[in-house]
């Protein structure tokens, strides 16, 4: 009997967060004036971000290797090859923890055009990187 290993659950969390982060992208870009829109996008990085940097956890947790925050997480993962550009991961984090700490529409406006371009490539390859380990 097949049972799964806790970081694959979390990863079905992560797949689905992702695939509606994805969603929200698209409507932002072809609505970037709506505001709900917007604020929808911002919360559902949010949300990825959170399963993203857990699900690396439990993976690296599950080969032995002990983590303690995000950040630490982020520097195993870069260590052991799961995810690449490290800084670029950390500055995803500081991204997230503004967006849901204060709001402030000129950088909501900044995190969401840093969604588009940087940040949700980051995440696509982290869920191929799963996608190959499931």
């Amino acid at each position: 009997m097949y049972t799964q290993i806790r970081w694959q659950q979390r990863f079905q969390n992560y797949e689905k967060a992702y695939l509606v982060l994805g969603d929200a992208i698209l409507r932002t870009k072809k609505s970037p004036e709506d505001k709900l829109l917007r604020s929808g996008c911002l919360q559902s990085f949010e949300f990825t971000v959170e399963l993203a940097w857990k699900t690396l956890k439990d993976i690296l947790e599950e080969k032995g290797i002990l983590v303690l925050n995000p950040s630490d997480t982020i520097r195993s993962a870069f260590e052991q090859g799961y995810i690449e550009d490290a800084d670029l991961w950390l500055e995803l984090l500081k991204a997230r923890n503004l967006t849901s700490h204060a709001y402030d529409e000129k950088i909501a406006e900044e995190i969401l055009a840093k969604i588009h371009s940087q940040y949700f490539p980051l995440l696509k390859s982290l869920y191929e990187f799963f996608k190959k380990q499931v």
